[in-house]
């Protein structure tokens, strides 16, 4: 029950680590164990204070993050962090990928405003406040995430959208929802711009940064709808000749994962734009592939024998 001194650098000491995991990778019950009365991490030269619990628990009756403009970090693999509460809040929590485990503050005594807390794709652990100074505790992380203190991936998320918070009593608890629906999944990505309200900014039919490229575009082809000079990967025009013939070609560029976002991408072709129709009669795919990470190509084609011919990409979305 005595303390448990974490340091970090000091004008003569290294920077301060300690790892917390299984000892044979195959026996999940030999892991590291770690009781003590106060468990700090403390530097007064810079941030490199680092805890890594990748299995087994650390139970402390108080968790003392000090630091003198730096921050320690805590790395949550699949164990467990308790405190019963803490005394300053100078931490980057880092819930890692894949991982299951828990940190648990039974009561938060301090401000939690310099607290910053990235889920890693694949993490199913969770972070929990007991209650604050004796008192609800609800509210709290909606604050944080709304402060951009929360991230995915190292990118800071303030849709409440992107987290699951419950609150029971006086404590409330964030983790990482399961998969997103494709309304949630887009409803997020705007999230990341600061875009949240559904009726006007938010909307998939509004354009924001006035580009004339709708908000549903701007998801469908990765651009920025809040920077008119980012517009994605918008479709090609293309006139090729094939055979002595010339062709009328669009390419255009597919989320690779469109299904899950809930879009489908459809070419269509208008010989009038005052009194014609869009339709896909006499569009033809020619090929596709994958393009990078992000995209696959398509290209459809059509034949000029229209004395005048356009092309268009429509995206729709669908639940």
């Amino acid at each position: 029950n005595g303390e448990f001194l974490l340091q970090g650098p000091t004008s003569n000491a290294p920077p301060g680590t300690l790892s917390l995991f299984e000892i044979d990778a195959g026996d999940y019950t030999s892991v590291t164990n770690l009781e003590v009365g106060t468990l700090s991490l403390w530097s007064s030269q810079g941030g490199d204070m680092e805890l890594s619990i990748y299995n087994g628990t650390v139970e402390a009756k108080i968790l003392k993050m000090v630091a003198w403009g730096y921050e320690g970090t805590i790395n949550m693999g699949n164990g467990t962090l308790h405190a019963l509460s803490n005394d300053n809040a100078y931490a980057q929590f880092n819930m890692l990928a894949d991982g299951t485990g828990d940190i648990i503050i039974d009561s938060v005594e301090t401000n939690m405003a310099a607290l910053l807390l990235d889920f890693e794709s694949g993490n199913e652990g969770s972070f929990t406040f007991g209650d604050k100074a004796g008192g609800p505790a609800g509210g709290l992380w909606e604050g944080l995430v709304g402060n951009g203190n929360v991230s995915i991936d190292g990118v800071p998320t303030t849709s409440l959208l992107a987290y699951q918070i419950t609150t029971i009593g006086d404590s409330t608890k964030i983790s990482l929802p399961g998969p997103l629906g494709p309304l949630e999944s887009y409803l997020v990505w705007m999230g990341s711009f600061g875009l949240t309200d559904t009726n006007t900014t938010a909307a998939m039919t509004a354009d924001p940064d006035g580009d004339g490229v709708a908000n549903l575009s701007e998801y469908a082809m990765l651009g920025d709808p809040i920077d008119p000079n980012v517009q994605g990967t918008t479709p090609e025009a293309i006139i090729t000749n094939v055979g002595g013939t010339n062709y009328f070609a669009c390419a255009h560029y597919e989320r690779t994962n469109k299904d899950d976002m809930g879009l489908s991408y459809a070419v269509e072709r208008n010989v009038d734009l005052v009194t014609g129709t869009w339709t896909n009669d006499a569009v033809y795919p020619y090929g596709a592939g994958a393009y990078n990470a992000d995209f696959n190509v398509a290209t459809n084609f059509t034949t000029m024998d229209e004395g005048k011919q356009f092309m268009r990409l429509r995206v729709e979305f669908q639940e």
